[in-house]
């Protein structure tokens, strides 16, 4: 298990290792304490069902036009409280969920016959550099990458932001 990781991480393995993982979805807390690899399953399944509305809530700031105000009304907690929350689970604030959102949006979008320039714009960015920027910061790629190969689109579609990548 590992934190939250804010930028892509490079995985080495050796030839002949083997790794097997797990995306959490954000705020789901899972005990890892005295866990052997045959409960792993288990053990994701039981936090899934105790699992708070902070995931919800983190999946709703990646929506359009979503606001960190709103989405704390919704919890019934002033938005201090909520930013608070997300501090305790040891995660990023909320504009961070929702500028995430914003960027995979748009690079979702890639996969469309729209130009790069017309999806920044329908995507609240102020320009196209502005959006590359973005995707380079997110997810270490340009958005004419992103446009080229459907395979990468898929993976910044996933429920979570995956940012390993396995040499």
């Amino acid at each position: 298990m590992t934190t939250l990781d804010l930028a892509p991480r490079r995985i080495r393995l050796n030839p002949g290792d083997e790794m097997i993982g797990y995306r959490l979805r954000p705020g789901l807390q899972v005990d890892v304490r005295h866990m052997t690899a045959s409960d792993v399953t288990g053990v994701i399944a039981d936090a899934s069902q105790k699992q708070t509305d902070l995931s919800d809530a983190i999946a709703a700031l990646g929506t359009d036009g979503t606001s960190a105000n709103k989405i704390a009304k919704q919890l019934g907690v002033s938005l201090r409280t909520f930013q608070r929350q997300l501090a305790r689970c040891d995660l990023p604030p909320p504009d961070f969920w929702r500028l995430l959102g914003r960027a995979r949006r748009a690079a979702i979008a890639l996969g469309s016959d729209q130009s790069i320039a017309d999806i920044a714009a329908q995507h609240g960015f102020s320009d196209q550099a502005h959006m590359t920027r973005a995707c380079q910061h997110w997810f270490r790629l340009t958005p004419r990458c992103i446009q080229k190969t459907a395979c990468i689109r898929n993976d910044i579609a996933q429920p979570a932001l995956g940012t390993w990548a396995v040499s």
